[in-house]
């Protein structure tokens, strides 16, 4: 498990699997407040849990899935070995605000550029991790 933390207020917690109707972007889209009908209804307003059946989930070109504001996001694969979120090598995989959270079980990421190869980033005084950091390989299994 690896965790991006920053400060967060719960409210109600929403699951989404993602499908035919709510692909991965589209449920970021929703953990991070913007209303996604095939993925949920509403809004999300306290942690959103996301599960990825296994299978290859890119961010698209040039796509970043942002984590912002206070959105507290958990992200829950199939396993490591068969669940992938790449960039592509096309742009950073992650990017988390320093009020927001991330949370990633059973998958690998990779493919993303960014200093020193980097797949996630975050603001400089967060996040706090819960294990070290993935480094210089330029994939993160999790």
């Amino acid at each position: 498990m690896l965790s991006l933390l920053g400060a967060g207020t719960a409210a109600a917690d929403t699951s989404i699997t993602v499908g035919t109707y709510c692909h991965l972007a589209k449920a970021i889209a929703y953990a991070d407040g913007t209303a996604e009908s095939g993925c949920a209804p509403g809004i999300a307003s306290g942690t959103t849990t996301i599960t990825l059946p296994a299978g290859s989930y890119n961010t698209g070109v040039g796509g970043t899935l942002a984590i912002t504001g206070t959105a507290q996001v958990v992200i829950n694969g199939d396993g490591a070995s068969t669940t992938i979120i790449s960039a592509l090598q096309k742009a950073t995989v992650f990017s988390v605000d320093a009020n927001a959270s991330l949370t990633l079980n059973g998958l690998t990421v990779n493919g993303g550029l960014g200093a020193n190869g980097a797949r996630l980033s975050s603001p400089p005084t967060t996040p706090r991790w819960s294990r070290p950091a993935p480094t210089a390989p330029r994939r993160a299994r999790i």
